[in-house]
Formats: structure tokens, C-alpha cells, sequence
């Protein structure tokens, strides 16, 4: 069905292109010509992830490794990407445990709101083809200049001040990916006053609404194809760490791993398998800036008492209660896009699989770790060689991984025939 819908949209694209040849060849900043005409403009759409965020920071080398860029390199698309000047705005960390940050010789010590800026080409291009902008959450793709929204520094920078749908209808794509609604949840499991605060969640009628809009903004500019992106499920990221694993490490359940004299752990920390009735330490999340702070206060030389506790009342945790809803609400979006991906006769894919794929590898899961390197540098991925060095952004590899099940989900959808990612 796709497909054939596809067709008649290619037929009437080719007759519009006989009377624009002029601005393809504006447009087209290479000779390739891509695999398959749905194909001619490829628009992505998103938030940090899509942009190319990592370990806390972006610039022009994780922008190239973006899984938006490696999918519109196997499509042979033209892409024109908003490059940021290294080392970034603001830089990657270097060592998320100390805040330190990318550096380079001669220039002044990186701080999170250093800022390098864009970095101008000598013929600037015609559009941006990576709109997505970091913090966005839905909302902001189509409204980001009132109070309300999250537009901030990388918003201008992007975008020039523009939105995410001006943008999308300034490039007029033959082919759009959307991944966007991470941050509609992610603020609130994050909230660095009360990790989990469901007063933060987007409600579901809200969140549904917004992308109603904003999938009609997408429609009226016409794509040939698109593929609808789920929301990942964030209480899996690595910036968390289970309460049982605390209590399995502390009570010498895990080989390798021990924690200072000084550092305890409750026992409502533990399974509720191991201590039934008590253990809720499985369905409780510690933010690894927590859990970090309670261990160098407890190691030396400080070798303060420091305790750990798994209650509804500590306010610096993830409670069962509040990890009940974060899971309620990514699954009650999922649902929606997927059936809105249906209605509209565009693609699907929900990023869970693949990253339940790295979660699930044996033990121990260097991909993904149960529990951070504390203290480590980012060259030793302290949270698995699967997530950058902020326990939230997917790595390089991750990104890779996330283009091969797009590639395969749109080849499936639309027949298209595109290769191996490169």
C-alpha cells in the first residue's frame, strides 16, 4: 500500500522536477544520485539524539556521526548539516565525574556553556536537512519562540530562527524521519530536584494533541515517504542504576566490585525476591550524579557515613511509584505513534528493540553497564561502549546500530533498495 501510494507521488514529483531543474541542481551538492527518488530530499527531525549530542556536548565530529547522517549517506541523499565548530556548543565532556571538557591546545578550559558556534560554508546551503535541535521537546518543533517552549542557544544557532516545520517546508523533502518525544518524559526521570517528578511528564493529551499538529505540519508539505520514530524508554538508560544492584554490590554479590567501609546500603534496597515484603531496590532508579556523591563522600579521605535508602520519601531517587509512571507514559506515546504512523501510511519503528538488544547482551554487558566506572574518563566508557558519556546519549556505534534498523524498516515499507550503512 505504501508503495503504491509512493509511486503516483514519484510520477507527479517528476513532472514537477521538469519545470525546477534549475534549483536541483542548487540544491544537489554532489553527483550521486540517490538509490531511489523518494529519496531526492531527505529531511530528519528530532531532538538531541537526531542532532548528534553526546557525552553532554555536540560538535562537528558527533554531528557526522548522527544516525540521520549515515542513513542519508547509504540513500546517496543530499544532506546538508548545521555544523558546529569544535569543540562544540558546548564541548563533550571529557570526564562527566570531574566536568571536564573537551579542551583543545590554546584554548580556554570548556565549561558547559562554552559555545563555538556554526561554522559558516563559503556557499552557505539552500536548507538544512538535520533539523533537530537539542531539548526540543514536541512542541517546539512547530513553536518555539513563545515562553513555553525550550528554544535555547542551539535553536539559533540550527535553525536561524527559524522552526523545525519552517525549516521542513523551506527544504521541501520527498522523504522526512521524526524522532521526537524523548523529552517529554526524559525532564522529568532526570530532574535534577526530584528525579522522577511526574508533574513533569507531557500528559498524554497534551503530548497527543501536539503531535497531531505536528504531523498535519509534515503532511501539508507534501513527503513522498516518511518514518515515524517511538520514544525510547528512558528509565532503561545507563545515567540509572537499579537500587538492587547498589545492595548486590555492597553485600559482595558482584565480583570485581566493592564499595568503601563508610557506604551503606539499606536493605529496601534489595529484590523484593531476595527480602520479600521489604526489597523494592528492582523498581527503584539512582541517578548515577547521586549515587556518585554519596561514594566520594564515603571514600577516602573524606570517609564519611553515607547511606543509601530505597523510600518513597527520598526525594534524589527514582520511586517505584514514579518509575510506574515514567514506563506508563513512554508506552501510552508509543501506542499513539504508531497507530498515527499507520493512519498516515508512513513507516514505524520503535528504538526499544534494538537498544533491549545491548541491554540483554551476557555479563558482564560492557555495552551496557549496570553500573557506571565511577570516577573513570570517557575514553573508558564508564557506561558501556553502547551510550556516550553522559548515560543518556547513544555512542557512535549505538547511532550505527539505530541506522541499519531504520534502513531495514524503510526498505520494508516502501520497497526502496537502500544499502548497507555505511
Amino acid at each position: 500500500m505504501i508503495r503504491t501510494v509512493r509511486f503516483l507521488a514519484a510520477v507527479l514529483g517528476l513532472v514537477l522536477a521538469v519545470a525546477a531543474c534549475n534549483n536541483d541542481k542548487l540544491n544537489r551538492p554532489f553527483a550521486n544520485t540517490p538509490v531511489d527518488p523518494l529519496f531526492d530530499r531527505y529531511v530528519s527531525m528530532g531532538n538531541s539524539v537526531t542532532a548528534g549530542f553526546q557525552s553532554g556536548g555536540i560538535n562537528d565530529s558527533t554531528q557526522q556521526q548522527s544516525y540521520a547522517v549515515l542513513l542519508a549517506r547509504a540513500m546517496h541523499s543530499p544532506f546538508f548539516v548545521p555544523s558546529l565548530t569544535k569543540p562544540g556548543c558546548p564541548p563533550p565532556y571529557t570526564n562527566v565525574f570531574t566536568g571536564a571538557r573537551l579542551t583543545p591546545t590554546g584554548y580556554p578550559p570548556s565549561t558547559g556553556t562554552s559555545c563555538y558556534l556554526r561554522n559558516i560554508p563559503s556557499e552557505p546551503p539552500p536548507y538544512v536537512s538535520n533539523t533537530a535541535v537539542p531539548g526540543a521537546v514536541v512542541e517546539d518543533l512547530f513553536n518555539n519562540l513563545d515562553t513555553a517552549s525550550h528554544a535555547n542557544t542551539l535553536t539559533q544557532f540550527i535553525l536561524g530562527g527559524l522552526t523545525q516545520v519552517q525549516m521542513l517546508r523551506r527544504a521541501q523533502p520527498t522523504f522526512v524521519s521524526l524522532w521526537i518525544g524523548n523529552n517529554d518524559i526524559l525532564g522529568a526521570a532526570t530532574s535534577s530536584t526530584n528525579p522522577g517528578d511526574s508533574t513533569k511528564i507531557t500528559s498524554l493529551a497534551n503530548f497527543q494533541a501536539r503531535y497531531r499538529t505536528l504531523l498535519d505540519s509534515i503532511n501539508a508539505v507534501g513527503p513522498r515517504g516518511a518514518i515515524l520514530i517511538g520514544v525510547a524508554n528512558v528509565t532503561e538508560l545507563p545515567y540509572f542504576s537499579a537500587g538492587a544492584t547498589y545492595w548486590a554490590i555492597k553485600n559482595g554479590l558482584v565480583p570485581g566490585a566493592a564499595f568503601p567501609p563508610a557506604f551503606t546500603v539499606s536493605n529496601n534496597c534489595a529484590p523484593g525476591a531476595a527480602i520479600p515484603g521489604l526489597g523494592r531496590g528492582d523498581t527503584t532508579l539512582v541517578p548515577f550524579p547521586y549515587g556518585a556523591t554519596l561514594l566520594a563522600a564515603a571514600s577516602p579521605p573524606n570517609n564519611q557515613p553515607r547511606n543509601l535508602d530505597c523510600s518513597d520519601s527520598v526525594v534524589a531517587i527514582v520511586t517505584p511509584p514514579e518509575l510506574r509512571k515514567l514506563v506508563a507514559a513512554d508506552s501510552a506515546y508509543n501506542l499513539f505513534i504508531s497507530a498515527q504512523a499507520t493512519a498516515h501510511g508512513w513507516a514505524y519503528l520503535t528504538p526499544n528493540g534494538a537498544l533491549d538488544s545491548l541491554r540483554t547482551l551476557p555479563q558482564p554487558n560492557t555495552a551496557v553497564r549496570a553500573f557506571p566506572l565511577i570516577g573513570q574518563p570517557c575514553s573508558a566508557n564508564p557506561f558501556g561502549t553502547a551510550f556516550s558519556c553522559d548515560g543518556v546519549h547513544p555512542s557512535a556505534s549505538t547511532h550505527k546500530l539505530i541506522a541499519q534498523k531504520l534502513q531495514a524498516a524503510i526498505n520494508a515499507a516502501y520497497g526502496a533498495g537502500i544499502p548497507a550503512v555505511p
